[in-house]
């Protein structure tokens, strides 16, 4: 006779439930695995993809901005990588389209790195004063508009006083 604590094992019935609950988790682990996993390559074609701004997005950046001051205003990228060169083009024509001056050449940033600049468009205003011109604060709520997270970047080291670059991170 087997030990009482043992006594599920020799039950059909016991064993039954058993087997009911171990299915019903396996079935629940696979489809949280099935979920992760559709996340999980979702998440990477994102990170993998070069960026692009959509017509929309041009739209209510300019609409953002239409009756803010403009001024001066550079671009300033991290890494001669194709993408981040590439995005510094559509970033360039939508500062210009909004009514901003920028030079005609963008900064490659090779004296500094940003690396708070968060993913995944890596987007930053740097301003060379304490007190950057007027513009600055609505621009920065125009990228954010966008869905670009352009952080404020004190840049009192690396861009002149009344400066206010662009600033993009590579990905």
């Amino acid at each position: 006779m087997a030990a009482s604590y043992l006594n599920w094992w020799y039950s059909t019935e016991t064993l039954s439930k058993v087997l009911n609950w171990l299915a019903v988790l396996v079935t629940l682990l696979g489809i949280a695995t099935l979920t992760l996993k559709l996340r999980y390559d979702y998440l990477k074609r994102l990170a993998d993809a070069p960026r692009q701004l959509t017509q929309d997005q041009r739209a209510k950046f300019i609409a953002a901005l239409a009756n803010v001051p403009k001024g001066k205003i550079g671009v300033a990228y991290s890494s001669p990588q194709p993408e981040t060169i590439q995005f510094v083009a559509p970033i360039r024509s939508l500062l210009s389209e909004a009514g901003f001056s920028v030079p005609e050449n963008s900064e490659y940033a090779l004296g500094y790195v940003v690396t708070t600049v968060p993913p995944p468009w890596r987007v930053g205003l740097i301003s060379g004063s304490e007190h950057p011109p007027a513009f600055t604060l609505p621009l920065q709520r125009a990228f954010r508009e966008i869905g670009l997270d352009a952080i404020g970047i004190d840049g009192r080291q690396i861009a002149q006083p009344n400066e206010v670059k662009v600033y993009v991170g590579s990905k």
